[in-house]
């Protein structure tokens, strides 16, 4: 969802905030005096090291904060209200024309398309209505869907991809094709060599590349190809 499907800076930086503050929260008992610049810090080594910031804190700081707990603090009514000021924004409809453009194409194939995230399905839903698309509810998979087991809730977590593809093989028919789109490495690679994933690097500063694991893409009409 966020960096692929939403992309607008102002909204990413106002949910980076909120999860400094949890962090901040979070340690305040552990590091006397942490200040928000500290937690800031700290929130951006957790994440590039352990792919989901709560991964890193309860593994680094041996807390015991649950996906739900994280969920509520940061994707709250404040931070799911936010997004509507941005619904005439141009760069954020720029990114919400390419999206249809990429459903328009898999609707005419008859590709299912899925929502695979580390957000709460609130967050998603609210992003999709806010840009306008045609998802349907039931394929958006997020951190607190049931489908998901409590232990392995959060990419990079290897279980949870293969919790994906029991899904999708259960709708639609075994061995599927998954393609995979996401803009972090971290969770690009636990599927790289599954069977039947397809993952796609989304990733601006990059050239388009075929490589024998994965796919890398600058853009989202770069992608078109591939489907």
């Amino acid at each position: 969802m966020d960096g692929v499907v939403l992309h607008q800076p102002n909204i990413h930086r106002f949910v980076a905030t909120r999860i400094n503050c949890f962090v901040r929260k979070q340690l305040e008992p552990i590091i006397e005096g942490i200040s928000y610049y500290d937690a800031e810090r700290i929130n951006h080594m957790l994440y590039t090291t352990y792919g989901h910031t709560l991964l890193g804190l309860n593994s680094m700081f041996n807390l015991k904060i649950s996906v739900n707990e994280f969920n509520t603090s940061v994707y709250d009514s404040t931070t799911t209200n936010y997004i509507t000021n941005f619904q005439h924004d141009e760069e954020m409809n720029t990114r919400t024309k390419e999206i249809r453009q990429l459903l328009d194409i898999c609707h005419v194939s008859k590709i299912p398309v899925y929502i695979f995230s580390n957000a709460p399905m609130c967050w998603s839903n609210t992003v999709i209505d806010t840009m306008g698309l045609t998802i349907e509810k039931e394929n958006v998979l997020g951190s607190d869907h049931p489908l998901f087991d409590v232990n392995r809730q959060l990419k990079p977590v290897l279980g949870l991809y293969s919790d994906v593809t029991k899904l999708i093989s259960y709708r639609h028919g075994n061995d599927p094709s998954i393609l995979f789109v996401d803009d972090s490495i971290a969770n690009i690679r636990p599927c790289m060599n599954m069977k039947g994933w397809k993952p796609i690097l989304l990733c601006q500063n990059m050239p388009n590349l075929n490589l024998g694991s994965m796919y890398v893409r600058s853009s989202i009409p770069n992608m078109f190809e591939l489907l």
